[in-house]
Order: C-alpha cells, then sequence, then structure tokens
C-alpha cells in the first residue's frame, strides 16, 4: 500500500526511510510548491498528510483539513491536491450549533449533540438530499467521529455558509454537526474530494495531543488521541431569527430523510 502510495503521489519509494519521513518530506514539497504558508500553519498541515499517510487510502490524491482553531467567519476549509502540489479551495464551512459561537470550542461524536465532531473521515457516496447534492462521510477515528454515518454528518451546501450572508449578517451560521459550503462551491469541490479522500477535521489541541502520542509511539491509538473534552455543552439560546440551522430535524430523521 505505501508502495501505491508513493506511485500516485510521485515520490520515489526507496528513497523514502520510512512512511513518517515520507510524510514529513510530502508535506514540505507541497507546503512550499502549493504557497500555503500565507493560508495555513505547516503544523496544521503537516498533520494532514500525516493522517493521510496514516489511512494509507490512495484513492484520491486530494487531501480535505477543516481548521476549526479558526472562527466560522474565517475561510478554514481546505482541499489540497497532494500529486500537483496545489491549493484547489480555499473557503469557508460551519460548525455545529452546541459546539460554539464564531468559535467551535465543544465537540462530539453523540447523535443529537448538534456539534461537530474531530479526527479523520474518508469520503464516501455522493447523493441528492435535503440540501442538494450532498456527500457522506466514513469516521475514521474510533469513539471520536465514528458515528458519522448515523448522526448523518455529510457535507452540502447552504445559503448560512456563504460569502454572500456573512456580508450581510456579519456571521456564518450553524449546522448540527455537518461542515456546509457555500453553494457555489459545493458541487466542484464535492467532485473533487468524493470517493476516498481523507478529511482531517482539527483543533489545535487535538493537533498537539496527536503529535504527543506520536512521539511516544502510540501510532496503534490515534483513534483515542485525537479526543479531547466533548464533555456536554448547553446549547446557546439563540432564536431562528439569530442561528441558521442546517441538517434535518429529529422529526424528519424519524421519517427517515437524510440531509
Amino acid at each position: 500500500m505505501m508502495k501505491k502510495l508513493c506511485c500516485l503521489l510521485f515520490i520515489p519509494f526507496p528513497l523514502i526511510a520510512s512512511p513518517d519521513k515520507y510524510a514529513d518530506r510530502l508535506a514540505k514539497e507541497v507546503y512550499q510548491a502549493a504557497d500555503l504558508a500565507n493560508v495555513m500553519a505547516f503544523d496544521l498541515f503537516r498533520d494532514g498528510v500525516k493522517a493521510y499517510m496514516d489511512e494509507a487510502i490512495g484513492a484520491n490524491p486530494n487531501l480535505v483539513i477543516i481548521d476549526y482553531s479558526r472562527p466560522s467567519h474565517q475561510r478554514r476549509f481546505y482541499v489540497i491536491n497532494l500529486r500537483d502540489k496545489k491549493l484547489l479551495h480555499h473557503t469557508y464551512t460551519t460548525h455545529g450549533v452546541a459546539s460554539g459561537m464564531a468559535f467551535a470550542e465543544q465537540f462530539s461524536n453523540r447523535p443529537q449533540s448538534k456539534q461537530t465532531s474531530l479526527g479523520i473521515f474518508k469520503t464516501a457516496e455522493t447523493y441528492q438530499g435535503k440540501f442538494g447534492y450532498s456527500l457522506r462521510l466514513d469516521g475514521l477515528s474510533a469513539g471520536v467521529n465514528d458515528n458519522a454515518r448515523r448522526r448523518h454528518i455529510v457535507i452540502h451546501g447552504a445559503e448560512y455558509a456563504s460569502p454572500t450572508f456573512l456580508a450581510k449578517h456579519q456571521y456564518i451560521g450553524w449546522s448540527w454537526g455537518c461542515p456546509a459550503l457555500p453553494p457555489e462551491e459545493n458541487r466542484q469541490i464535492i467532485d473533487a474530494i468524493k470517493g476516498g479522500s481523507v478529511v482531517f477535521a482539527a483543533y489545535s489541541r487535538m493537533m498537539a495531543e496527536r503529535r504527543k502520542a506520536s512521539g511516544a509511539g502510540q501510532r496503534e491509538n490515534r483513534g483515542k488521541e485525537v479526543a479531547i473534552n466533548v464533555a456536554q455543552q448547553t446549547q446557546p439560546v439563540l432564536s431562528y431569527e439569530d442561528v441558521a440551522f442546517g441538517d434535518e430535524t429529529i422529526a424528519e430523521r424519524e421519517k427517515g430523510n437524510t440531509p
């Protein structure tokens, strides 16, 4: 599998002493070639590349990184082509209404928590749902995001995630946990990342714990090492005039309708 990834990304396998060194080298090369210094911290990108390598999926050279350390009114959704060494997309995305206001501060894997999940996901199949063209995600981090399918955590377009909405209301709306995208970019992004891309949803504390565990040789526990405090947070008291909700209602879920 490692040789398959090296061929996919055009780096000679015999020259790489270990997967970690390969990931470090690839991260440095892409970070410089794609001119990412002005949009993303190198540590975040390196951890995203290592997540991609850890999962060894290799079906899609596009890596998605979501930086939940940034507020929602900043662009924090990145799509980077590791093969061509290019930044393909850099745009806005939402977080769960119970995760926080401008900043996501609480995260959960629990159904009906209305919180965002962190960790490593794999993109799967597309479908037409309540929000139009959408992309299902499979959570790969045990105990952290492996309820993604059960929670209907998907990528979809939403007006409340658009620059136009932001300019009008001075904030980006909230979902029930889905990383919703501006509708004008949604289809193009989904088509670029569907069918096997790695999505690395990160938070600064999570990344610090991940690097610490990796340094201690505990990579087999990567699903748990990204876990942070997911104690339930009281949902903010907001009116429908104040918040734009995404995703389907619980009643719609019970009827079998998905977003």
